[in-house]
């Protein structure tokens, strides 16, 4: 018995409208011995269709949802970086030698993980501003950044590493933002007489 692919079906009932008949599906093929990668493949898929079909249905909402998602992610970045260097100005007041508190390691790894709470922060604004084009925005503002960053000519890698990591947090936060259906309709109570 193969085991049910649960971040999968999480993402179809969060991404896709009317998930039921292909979550159906995908549960019934991988249960009839498929593999984790055809199930990668057809939620990518099932995504990438519903990315289109927002964009193509809302235009404007999808334009709308790119620009508010670069204005909320420029400010969230913003205010990493300035509690970033607040943090590095403590130290170095209290007495602290600035050579050891900007360790590139360390620092360069919290400022990651809060921008990556940060990017959360802004797919969920984003979706929740842009309902019925949730996803389509964020997306596009990932494609925008990657343009950027292939465009760039110098810290390659690490602006690779950072718009990945903006894209990912991105795309969970309007993931989340999303308000999936039941998946059993529930039945009115019928009261007897």
């Amino acid at each position: 018995m193969t085991k049910t692919p649960s971040v999968a079906i999480w993402i179809l009932e969060h991404a896709v409208t009317n998930p039921q008949a292909l979550v159906g599906d995908v549960l019934e093929l991988r249960q009839a011995g498929r593999s984790r990668a055809w199930v990668l493949r057809q939620v990518l898929q099932a995504v990438a269709v519903e990315v289109g079909r927002q964009a193509r249905r809302h235009p404007w909402l999808t334009l709308s949802g790119v620009v508010s998602a670069w204005v909320l992610s420029r400010m969230l970045w913003a205010a990493v970086y300035g509690v970033h260097n607040y943090a590095v100005e403590l130290a170095v007041l209290a007495g602290g030698p600035r050579a050891a508190i900007d360790r590139p390691i360390p620092f360069a790894s919290w400022i990651l993980l809060a921008g990556f709470v940060a990017q959360i922060a802004t797919g969920w604004l984003t979706g929740r501003l842009h309902r019925r084009a949730h996803l389509s925005g964020v997306v596009g503002f990932c494609l925008v950044v990657a343009t950027l960053v292939l465009l760039a000519r110098h810290h390659y890698y690490l602006a690779a590493v950072r718009s990945l990591i903006a894209c990912a947090g991105l795309v969970f936060g309007a993931l989340l933002s999303a308000r999936p259906e039941p998946r059993h309709p529930v039945e009115p109570v019928r009261r007897l007489a």
